[in-house]
Parts: structure tokens; sequence; C-alpha cells
């Protein structure tokens, strides 16, 4: 029998059979269970029909209000013609099938194409560009998920100063949970110039960030790994966690993504073509925030540790090189943002 939060192959098994007439024939686990009575397990499933499915379960009554709202964007972008995942409803019509123990299953239809692992090269990143702009030009519009920023998006700016190395080093720790003793220690040095680059840029950073940043439903992960690919076309997009957040902010994490920044020689013009082909499709992010990104970036670079495909050594390694390269161009990256803004006429 199921226990509470059963994170087992036989209950989600169980549960697509009952709920949606899924009857499966294989699935794989793409994440392990999570500790606790919360956090989320995936599987792709192979349908006896022939057809493929990405499962998710959540626990916990916050992870599976999250859950829906996420699914409800994701869903109404899909409406607008943006190349999101076809969520499928159980038999009550419900795109979260709730469980008698209060968490909840999604079912997707995978999209196309091969998630981006890669830096993004000038073409990838005109198409990513494009393709927030339009997301941010639906989503502008949208109810707010809750009325103030949720997630990571307001920690950038609102946590003390004194406060913010310690929430550095606290996810340090927490990455090197999941390495070997020794391989820990590989941690130590990004972390410790990690620790110099939040004393040396941070307070400077955020003094050059507009008060009132534009505020509204945001994708909440919108980086590279979360597009597919098709040669260069974008033919997929997932990971959504649809936060009320700051599109700023997210322009600037996919304009500078650390993978990119520290990992061809060409990551100016990279980041500026995602910020000008993003302007094209969006052209009403204020002319003062286009013109933060790099600090806003330089901000979150330091706050936080994006995913890598190498794991979390290559992730911090990446996240402090990619740091330090922003840092060293801020006066050629306000320069150029600069002209970005003013050519597309921003009164603000």
């Amino acid at each position: 029998m199921s226990g509470p939060g059963d994170t087992s192959d036989s209950a989600m098994c169980a549960l697509l059979l009952t709920a949606y007439g899924i009857r499966v024939d294989s699935a794989e686990r793409v994440t392990p269970a999570a500790g606790g009575s919360t956090g989320s397990v995936q599987w792709m499933v192979e349908a006896t029909d022939g057809r493929t499915f990405e499962v998710q379960l959540h626990r916990g009554v916050r992870d599976v209000t999250r859950a829906q709202t996420a699914v409800d964007v994701s869903e109404h972008c899909r409406a607008h013609q943006l190349p999101t995942a076809t969520a499928v409803s159980d038999q009550h019509g419900s795109l979260v099938s709730a469980t008698a123990d209060g968490s909840g299953y999604t079912v997707t239809v995978p999209v196309p194409g091969v998630r981006a692992t890669t830096p993004l090269t000038l073409t990838r990143a005109r198409a990513a560009g494009a393709l927030l702009g339009r997301l941010h030009h639906v989503l502008s519009g949208y109810p707010l998920p809750a009325p103030r920023p949720q997630d990571d998006q307001s920690v950038f700016l609102a946590a003390p100063l004194n406060e913010v190395p310690l929430a550095v080093h606290t996810d340090q720790e927490q990455a090197g949970t999941s390495l070997p003793g020794d391989d820990r220690r590989q941690l130590d040095a990004p972390g410790a110039r990690r620790s110099e680059s939040i004393r040396l840029y941070l307070e400077r950073a955020r003094s050059r960030v507009p008060a009132g940043l534009t505020l509204h439903a945001v994708h909440g992960a919108f980086t590279a790994d979360n597009l597919w690919f098709t040669g260069d076309a974008i033919t997929g997009l997932t990971g959504f966690r649809a936060p009320t957040g700051y599109p700023a902010l997210e322009l600037a994490r996919l304009a500078f993504g650390p993978l990119t920044v520290a990992g061809r020689e060409d990551w100016i013009d990279v980041a500026l073509a995602v910020v000008g082909a993003y302007q094209n499709r969006h052209p009403y992010l204020p002319a003062t925030e286009i013109r933060a990104c790099a600090d806003i970036a330089l901000l979150a670079l330091l706050a936080q540790t994006p995913r890598h495909p190498g794991g979390p050594s290559e992730a911090w390694e990446t996240a402090d090189q990619a740091a330090g390269r922003v840092a060293e161009h801020l006066d050629e990256l306000h320069t150029a943002l600069e002209q970005a803004a003013l050519a597309k006429g921003s009164s603000r």
C-alpha cells in the first residue's frame, strides 16, 4: 500500500492507470526521491500504446500549489503559441491530480529537441532572447501569482549585505553534501573567491539597480538548460516555476549565463544579442532596467549558483569565473547596454 508521499514506481504507475487511463510499459526515474515530506520526483514513462510522458510527483501543500500555478502559466503561454510542454488532464479535468495524502501529480508530453548543455552561440542567443521577450510580453498582463516577489527573486536585492556571504556559504555546504568527502574541498577555492567578490562588488552593483523594478509573473528559471533546440531553433521551453518576479532579473540571467560567460570569448556579443532580440519582441521593459542588466547579472552570480551539467564543483567554478568576467567589464557593458536601451527609444 502506498504511504504518505509514496515515491515508489508502483504507486506512480497505479495513479497513472486510475487517474489518467495510462497503462505504463516502462518507467525511468530521472530525479532521486527527495528526503522528507517535500520535494518532487520525476519519471519518464513509456505507455503500452507507445506514447511517452513526463510524470512529476509534488509533495506537500506548498509544492502542489506552486505546481498548479506553474502548469497554469505554462498552459497560458502555450495558448499564445509559445513552445511549452502540453499538460495532460486527469479524468476529472485537473492538470494537477491530487492524491489522498495531499500530494499531486502532473503529467506532460515531452517537448521535441535536445536540451541545451553548452554555451549559447550568437544564433541561439538571439532565438532565446526573442523567446524570452515573447514570454514576458504574454505574462506582463497575467494576474500576479503572489503580491510580492517569490523564491529567490528578491534575495539579490533585499538581503542585508552581511547576510549574503552567510547564505552563499550555506549553499556551498549544501552543494558539498552531494560530493565525496575529499571532493568537497574543490568548493573551497571558488567559495573563498566568491566571498571576496561579494565584499568588493555587491554593494556597488546594488547601488546601480533602479528602485521599483518592473514586477509581474515570470518563468522563474528561464536559463539555457530549460531550453530545447532542434538545430538553432527553440522547440521547447520547460522548467516553469512561475513566481511573481522581476523580468529584468530573468533577462540578465539569460544574457549573462555563467556557462556562456565563462565558456566563450565572445560572451559580451552573446549577451547583447540576447538583449537586442528580447527588446525586438518586448520593447516595454524600461531603459533603466536594460541599462542595469549587467549589474543585476553580477548580483545574481554573486548570490546564487546555477546548475551545471558537470555537477556542483563545475557549477561553482564556472559561476566564479563568470562573476569575475562581468565585474571586470562592467564599464564596457554599461556603455553597450546604454546604447541598446537608447536604440529602442524608451523614455525611462
